[in-house]
């Protein structure tokens, strides 16, 4: 698979001269995009970052590469399934867009400038994102080595039962049993819960501690079962959910000693 499009970029906000390359490759759920920025200096880390809902995938999130960037990491944004120009139907984290991801991160690293980044990936995923990246973990846990999920949902099937019961919630509830049907067997495939000791990858995690939509027990919960020696949950305290990278001091140090270790 060859880029689409690219080209040589150097922005005002970012210290480092990087490589732009716009990627579009077929799956049978439909085409999936990336986009993917590489810095000319030598690559040490190469983030995987994974969007959570918005209106234009991965083209939403450029404001954050200029962090990554920086500190001479390669990252590659796919767009979900059914965001951007990522074509096929919105799955709500399902197998359609895991699959999906998953192709275009590894053709994008079976291309032979991009193999020696294959030892070197970080994965990032925030809110749906975060569960996107940890069922990736899951499916393929020999790809993986580093994993950072932020504000994620870990027992769907839970929090969707306690919603149920709210009539608040009712926007949420339709939008996911359209997504993806509303069975137990749609949810408990997207409980990520139930498949934490398949995962062999290195993982942070980042919630807030007041978090009242995706709830900070079902991200212990989910941090318990993980089956890995070098694991991080790190509560954010006075913070509510999160979902654009943050990278405030009281959490950027994080982000970077993880990656950096």
């Amino acid at each position: 698979m060859l880029a689409l499009r690219k080209q040589k970029l150097m922005k005002n906000k970012t210290k480092t001269e990087y490589n732009f390359y716009e990627y579009n490759t077929k799956t049978k759920y439909g085409n999936f995009e990336a986009l993917l920025f590489v810095p000319k200096k030598k690559v040490e880390v190469f983030v995987v970052y994974v969007h959570g809902y918005n209106s234009f995938g991965a083209w939403e999130s450029l404001f954050f590469n200029k962090n990554f960037l920086n500190e001479n990491y390669a990252v590659l944004m796919p767009s979900q399934a059914g965001f951007s120009y990522s074509g096929g139907v919105r799955d709500f984290c399902g197998p359609k867009t895991v699959e999906g991801i998953y192709k275009i991160i590894n053709e994008v690293l079976e291309e032979k400038k991009f193999k020696k980044f294959k030892e070197k990936i970080v994965l990032y995923g925030i809110s749906r994102g975060a569960l996107v990246s940890g069922l990736l973990c899951a499916k393929y846990p020999d790809f993986f080595k580093k994993v950072i999920l932020q504000s994620g949902n870990y027992n769907l099937k839970k929090r969707y039962e306690e919603r149920l019961k709210n009539p608040k919630f009712i926007k949420i509830i339709n939008l996911i049993k359209k997504e993806t049907g509303g069975t137990d067997k749609a949810l408990e495939e997207r409980t990520l819960v139930n498949f934490a000791e398949n995962i062999k990858a290195d993982v942070l995690i980042l919630h807030g501690k007041e978090d009242k939509k995706c709830l900070t027990k079902y991200a212990e919960e989910f941090y318990k079962k993980l089956n890995v020696k070098n694991k991080k949950i790190k509560l954010i305290k006075n913070t509510n959910i999160f979902t654009r990278l943050p990278f405030e001091k009281k959490v950027k140090k994080h982000i970077f000693n993880f990656i950096n270790q």
